[in-house]
């Protein structure tokens, strides 16, 4: 094991200033991107998956484990939000030069 599970969170901060960045250009995005921006908050930000997983009644090795695993998802899903928002922007700023060819 590279880092210990423990350890995964405080990696994951790092993923927090895009997801920041990505909300102060909300304005810009689908509704499926906000749905996706508003679960990968609740997972990256929250202890929300961890609370569940530890203290439900079904709650046990598997669970937490797969709230540990849930980190890596979000941080894929706000790179797709991220690329797509990108691409879009690229391709308004790209048609007044298209124009004048």
């Amino acid at each position: 094991m590279l880092a210990a599970p423990f350890s995964w969170v405080y990696h994951f901060v790092l993923v927090l200033l895009p997801l920041a960045y990505l909300w102060a250009k909300a304005r810009d995005a689908t509704g499926g991107e906000i749905v996706t921006l508003m679960a990968a908050t609740l997972v990256l930000a929250t202890e929300l998956p961890m609370d569940i997983a530890v203290y439900s009644p079904w709650g046990g090795h598997g669970p937490i484990i797969a709230a540990i695993a849930l980190w890596p998802a979000p941080t894929v899903a706000i790179l797709g939000v991220g690329m797509r928002m990108y691409v879009r922007s690229q391709e308004f700023a790209q048609l007044p030069d298209a124009a004048h060819a």
